[in-house]
């Protein structure tokens, strides 16, 4: 059973990882620790897909202004 906590608990400090780069949340906010497994993959979650947001228009507007040279 140590063998689930222990991957539980890696994933959980890889999400916050990912958050406090993406500057979702700060070292100094601790917050975040009183966070669920799932509150933390929720946060990663949309963080993707706002990222893959921005970066589809990005591709719209570079496809645009391609065109129109």
């Amino acid at each position: 059973m140590p063998f689930l906590r222990e991957a539980v608990e890696k994933k959980r400090r890889e999400f916050i990882s990912i958050l406090m780069n993406a500057g979702v949340l700060r070292n100094s906010d601790k917050e975040y620790q009183k966070w669920t497994f799932t509150e933390l993959k929720t946060e990663c979650k949309r963080l993707q897909i706002n990222n893959k947001k921005m970066t589809n228009r990005g591709s719209i507007i570079n496809k645009e202004e391609d065109d129109r040279r």
